[in-house]
């Protein structure tokens, strides 16, 4: 059994990174305690988390003695007391309290530190005791969705003639994550893409996609996107990318062609659709300064914070009578855009539903709202993770990240991300600069 102690900036970040680490001896420092304690009082995201940690920590307590040990899912967590350990600081006191246990156990091969703080995996690098940031130790990542693979030339001739392949077929002992997007090369240099259906074990052939309101995809990960949002067998998409990629434009769009249908050549809508309604809403959290309370009526008061999704719109309803248009299907309830404020309580059936900019809120928060998914609903999240204006969060413990961990190889789930800035050269250099 591998041995994990955890510093304080770790359960900080993430308090249930206590149960990332399974089948393995968790220890806690007394003085992590201690530093959890100090923090509990403060109202920003680092008090919340402590609260919740030590919610945490006293359900694991319930289960018996946290000093002798405490077995959990297969785990034992211990506290261990750091008060007859020498120590100038507090990280001097974990840092010797891991080689106190490294000298007991005669070897380093079976103890990590785990903590954010470089400056103490430094030291403790310099002092033997191995070390490890916790984004290094969590299972699930946003890449597990995109991956790319060199394969035979015959075998994607035989994806394009017949559009999909049992897996076992492609690639030899390798089951992909649900969902899984690839680029799949061959050695003639030749390529597609493709995606996992787990639900048929097969890979399949993504189609060239079409013009939708205007929107095309110009990249490979755009033409993915538009694949899972046009699933109707996926009931949760998450789009997650830097500034400009596309990602609310193109949920927008496929929202609008799922609901009303797709532009003809006239501007109108024509064609099946898949859902009664295209909902889309996003988080009331300000960048900068909060100016307080706005004047006028709730509309009035709405516009400044959903102003983004108009722009949205607008792109794709350009004609004077396609924003006639628009005017009546936003006044007969076929569109509605309005504030997360207000989700509480509702149950959404046969809605294309979107959540921008999701980064911002807390998996409370984005449990709340998924939860309302009804029957016949999609969801889409869009995100950039570093972009957080919500003070209570950072790119650890944000609640967008944690849903992607918990929604793992789940086949109702597809997550994208979105590389390129398609917005304009100045978007992308200084989403990469800044």
């Amino acid at each position: 059994m591998k041995t994990f102690i955890l510093d304080t900036n770790v359960i900080l970040d993430n308090p249930e990174s206590l149960f990332q680490f399974p089948h393995s001896h968790v220890i806690l420092p007394f003085i992590v305690l201690k530093e959890l304690d100090a923090k509990k009082t403060r109202s920003d995201y680092i008090g919340r988390n402590a609260r919740h940690a030590n919610r945490l920590l006293e359900m694991l307590r319930s289960k018996g003695s946290l000093q002798r040990g405490v077995t959990h899912d297969d785990c034992l967590f211990q506290v261990l007391d750091t008060a007859k350990i020498a120590g100038a600081n507090n990280d001097e006191l974990i840092l010797n309290l891991a080689k106190k246990l490294i000298a007991s156990q005669g070897s380093s091969d079976k103890l990590v530190l785990i903590t954010n703080d470089i400056s103490l995996r430094l030291l403790g690098d310099a002092q033997g005791v191995p070390c490890e940031p916790l984004d290094d130790m969590t299972c699930a990542t946003i890449d597990d969705w995109l991956q790319t693979e060199v394969i035979p030339d015959g075998i994607i001739n035989a994806l394009h003639m017949k559009g999909e392949l049992p897996v076992a077929d492609v690639f030899d002992d390798y089951v992909p994550v649900a969902n899984t997007c690839f680029i799949l090369r061959g050695q003639d240099g030749s390529s597609t893409l493709a995606r996992y259906h787990k639900s048929k074990g097969t890979l399949k052939i993504v189609p060239d996609a079409k013009d939708v309101w205007g929107i095309k995809p110009k990249n490979k990960e755009q033409q993915f996107a538009f694949d899972v949002l046009f699933d109707d067998k996926i009931k949760l998409v998450v789009l997650i990318g830097c500034a400009g990629t596309g990602k609310t434009l193109l949920g927008t769009a496929a929202g609008i062609a799922s609901t009303i249908g797709r532009r003809g050549r006239k501007g109108h809508a024509t064609g099946s659709t898949s859902y009664k309604k295209f909902l889309i809403t996003r988080p009331i959290v300000p960048v900068g300064n909060d100016l307080g309370y706005l004047p006028g009526t709730f509309e009035e008061k709405m516009g400044p914070w959903i102003a983004p999704i108009y722009d949205n719109l607008d792109v794709m309803f350009t004609s004077k009578p396609a924003k006639h248009a628009l005017a009546g299907y936003l006044d007969d309830g076929i569109i509605e855009v309005e504030a997360v404020t207000y989700i509480r309580g509702r149950s959404i059936q046969n809605s294309f539903f979107i959540i921008d900019e999701a980064q911002n809120l807390t998996l409370d928060e984005l449990k709340t709202i998924v939860t309302r998914a009804g029957h016949g609903t999609k969801i889409v999240l869009t995100g950039d993770i570093e972009q957080i204006d919500n003070k209570r969060m950072n790119e650890y413990s944000n609640g967008l990240l944690t849903l992607v961990d918990r929604f793992f190889d789940e086949d109702i789930c597809a997550v994208v991300k979105l590389e390129k800035s398609e917005r304009s050269r100045l978007a992308e250099l200084s989403a990469k600069l800044l």
